[in-house]
């Protein structure tokens, strides 16, 4: 079979699903919101299946949208896929060969259970998974119910109870239905499975032993007294002043998207952070090329009478942080133009971005690249303050391990 992208997903669940002949399904589309990873809606019909993306999973209803039938999901590298058949207990995971753009499927292993199917790493051998009806607990829960399991090619490895994950109950949040006591986060940067908790917690495990592991911050990174910010999810963390208030901004369900704003309530101007991606269709560039690439969307607006771009790098100077980062530091040349009313464009002004700061927080084993992008709200402030400021941030990010 050869699928390109997401599609793949939906393709491994519904070449599983056809040929059974119960619709009976163990779970109903009620109970289970799947609030993982965020939400993106899609519905396709074929065959009597409802599917809905939901993050990168793919969850599968029959054909009144009433229960539940299957649901799939790919590795972060999207090398390996996990599909699951809840008519028949089933779970199967299958390599990737991809050939460019487009991919053939082979089965690889497979394993009963009847279980939400949460994270596949990169390897295709360690998958998480966890226990139906957890969202919200049932009113009867019990502290030591398992919510999280690890296996390894079908052997289990370890498992985490509510327990474990909750220290004090009396902080679970009354639903209607139950209580709510977080949600999984999915798989992080480096691998490890992560769980917020309504404590306020956001714990790791290693997905190889099914045990939280802690991220240690670097006490000696950054002047005295300053501030730490870790995104767990994508591993990174980096200092600010105490003087400043730092702003997430947040995607749906709150999860974490990768973009914050630093503010100093004595200090006009404002720095803004973002996390961008190499995507898998890209050619193999350097970071620089990759950091330069990735930051011109940044700038580009189109509207009815004219637009703005980002045409060319004004000068660039690269380096490496104090923890051995590679770091960018450039400038670009954004145009703005108009259109008359035959369409012709004219340029109607050209002017130099302030100083934009991409530092690589790729993983050591990442085939792609990851950047963190650090640049001033325009208009705002001193110049040269920010940019000062900005050189001593971007000096104490470091990857979390």
């Amino acid at each position: 079979m050869a699928v390109s992208g997401r599609v793949c997903a939906v393709l491994i669940l519904l070449t599983c699903l056809f040929g059974h002949g119960s619709a009976a399904a163990p779970q109903s589309a009620a109970d289970q919101p799947y609030s993982l990873f965020g939400a993106q809606a899609a519905v396709m019909d074929r065959g009597g299946i409802q599917t809905r993306m939901v993050g990168h999973k793919a969850v599968y209803l029959n054909q009144d949208k009433t229960e539940i039938v299957g649901e799939a999901l790919a590795s972060p590298n999207e090398d390996f896929e996990a599909a699951e058949d809840l008519t028949t207990g089933t779970i199967t995971i299958r390599k990737m060969e991809w050939y460019g753009r487009w991919g053939r499927l082979r089965d690889s292993w497979q394993m009963k259970g009847y279980f939400e199917l949460l994270g596949l790493a990169d390897d295709g051998e360690h998958l998480v998974v966890g226990a139906r009806g957890v969202y919200p607990l049932p009113p009867d829960y019990e502290k030591n119910q398992v919510m999280i399991s690890f296996f390894k090619t079908g052997k289990l490895l370890g498992q985490v109870r509510l327990d474990q994950v909750i220290r004090d109950f009396s902080k679970l949040e009354k639903v209607p239905s139950g209580y709510r006591w977080g949600r999984y986060l999915g798989l992080n940067r480096a691998g490890y499975f992560v769980v917020e908790t309504v404590e306020g917690n956001r714990i790791p495990f290693d997905v190889r032993t099914g045990r939280a592991v802690t991220f240690e911050s670097d006490k000696k990174a950054g002047p005295p007294g300053w501030k730490v910010y870790q995104d767990i999810m994508r591993c990174y963390e980096f200092r600010y002043p105490a003087g400043y208030t730092l702003e997430e901004r947040l995607g749906y369900q709150g999860t974490v998207t990768g973009e914050t704003v630093l503010r100093s309530a004595g200090t006009p101007g404002a720095v803004s952070t973002r996390v961008e991606d190499q995507p898998r269709d890209w050619p193999k560039v350097s970071f620089e090329e990759f950091a330069i690439e990735s930051a011109k969307p940044m700038f580009q607006a189109d509207g009815p009478d004219g637009s703005t771009y980002a045409d060319a790098v004004v000068g660039k100077k690269a380096s490496r942080n104090s923890h051995g980062l590679e770091v960018l530091q450039f400038s670009l040349s954004i145009v703005s133009e108009t259109f008359d009313e035959e369409g012709k464009g004219t340029i109607a002004e050209k002017t130099t971005t302030e100083p934009i700061y991409a530092v690589s927080i790729s993983q050591p084993t990442d085939e792609r690249h990851q950047a963190l992008f650090f640049q001033s709200e325009p208009g705002e402030g001193d110049a040269q303050r920010k940019k000062e400021l900005m050189r001593e941030i971007v000096d104490t990010v470091r990857i979390l391990r």
